[in-house]
């Protein structure tokens, strides 16, 4: 309550999420649940409920701090509901992946990104002991292949653990079981990622319309760094989405192609070839990237210290 209440400075509250991250970050969505009946130890998830409906993607050319790639704004319907991580994946989450060898299994991977774990012979994500002392950091220097085989890795150990998580709803955590015995977890489209973050009248910012100022989120070097999840309160979602904007920028599904969005176009195919789409900007980037339309993108072997992704959990396949 003290980290994600907003009590204390910026700097301080980043000092002191750090701490915590030290001693064991008991906060749910950030850290790690025993493995049972002797499974491996889980990511321990907080999901927060996206519903189905329209919603207005892109930018509009009146927006002067637009860019061209963003328009033209058109609007978009997923016409089913989803979850999704109500942090970024942590350091401490990764690391589940990590020691259950799901680098040395193939049937996590993409046939393009086996290929590439295999050039690259890496066991873990890049710089893995020095993130390691972070372990309520969102996870980065991670690259999209490495994102899609961990979701991958999830979807059959939570299956197998019969386990799902807890809900995050009306401001506080419900443990009722989600209602997808047949779930996939995987990376959000670009369509989901907006729909998450905007809401359906369109916010231009995850919190609202208000602009952005350094209690939103960790932009524009307000830290000087990556910090603990979660320590932008004001900065959240309606719904309680945190470190949408900022932090991270965050990978999707989706190849970057122009608008209008299309989800059946091809551009969500694992297997295409392509710069996939990131969102969310990160704790370096200018102010103007945190709009919820603002849009960029990386090669799929690509790795970055800004760069982590989140989570989605859904019955769909990732069309929209």
């Amino acid at each position: 309550a003290l980290l994600e209440g907003g009590h204390l400075a910026l700097r301080e509250r980043a000092e002191a999420g750090e701490l915590l991250g030290k001693l064991g970050d008991p906060r749910p969505g950030v850290g790690v649940l025993p493995g049972t009946g002797g499974g491996p130890p889980l990511p321990d998830l907080v999901w927060v409920e996206v519903p189905a409906g329209s919603f207005l993607m892109g930018s509009s050319e009146e927006d002067e701090e637009a860019a061209s790639w963003e328009g033209p704004q058109h609007r978009m319907e997923i016409p089913y509901s989803y979850w999704l991580a109500r942090f970024p994946t942590t350091v401490a989450q990764y690391g589940c992946f990590v020691e259950d060898h799901g680098y040395d299994d193939p049937r996590w991977w993409t046939p393009r990104g086996w290929a590439w774990r295999r050039g690259e012979l890496r066991g873990a994500s890049m710089r893995w002991e020095q993130q390691q002392e972070h372990p309520n950091r969102p996870v980065r220097w991670v690259t999209w292949f490495e994102a899609v085989a961990f979701c991958r890795w999830l979807t059959e150990r939570l299956q197998a653990a019969g386990s799902q998580g807890r809900v995050w709803y009306g401001g506080q955590h419900s443990d009722l079981r989600l209602p997808v015995p047949g779930f996939r977890c995987r990376l959000p489209t670009e369509a989901e990622w907006e729909r998450a973050a905007r809401g359906e009248r369109g916010r231009r910012y995850a919190w609202g319309d208000k602009a952005w100022e350094p209690q939103r989120a960790n932009l524009a070097g307000t830290v000087g760094d990556v910090a603990p999840v979660g320590m932008f309160p004001l900065g959240a979602t309606p719904s309680g989405l945190l470190d949408m904007t900022g932090n991270v920028w965050e990978w999707t599904a989706s190849l970057y192609r122009s608008y209008p969005y299309r989800g059946d176009d091809g551009r969500n195919d694992e297997e295409a070839e392509g710069p996939r789409v990131v969102r969310g900007a990160c704790w370096d980037y200018f102010q103007g990237g945190a709009r919820c339309a603002y849009r960029a993108w990386n090669d799929p072997d690509d790795y970055y210290l800004t760069i982590g992704f989140r989570v989605v959990m859904s019955l769909a396949s990732s069309d929209s």
